[in-house]
């Protein structure tokens, strides 16, 4: 395996087209990371080289891999998903989704 994408299960405006995306520029550029920009931050999704893998597994606590990404910005490609930013982590959250999801379908 040459690299992983850490992609969290609460962004559902995640799309194959994106995760395709982030291979292409990782295949392309010469940065081991890369990673969506939203709301002023660089984040997950996040597509790791292996060589990352070490640091990867060390990882500790609830900030997931944003350390790497803050400590390493040279390291790091970006790919510009503003839909990244919304999550659902809320029961709101959830119903604004079922709300999008219903407009698609009229």
């Amino acid at each position: 395996m040459r690299a992983a994408v850490i992609l969290p299960c609460d962004q559902p405006r995640v799309t194959r087209a994106l995760l395709d995306e982030l291979v292409a520029h990782y295949l392309a550029s010469d940065k081991p990371i890369v990673a969506c920009a939203y709301a002023g931050i660089v984040g997950a999704p996040a597509l790791f080289d292996r060589s990352l893998f070490p640091e990867l597994e060390r990882l500790r606590g609830d900030r997931g891999a944003r350390g790497i990404l803050e400590r390493r910005p040279e390291h790091v490609a970006s790919v510009p998903f503003p839909d990244a930013a919304f999550d659902v982590d809320r029961p709101a959250d959830a119903a604004a989704l079922r709300r999008d999801r219903s407009k698609e379908i009229e």
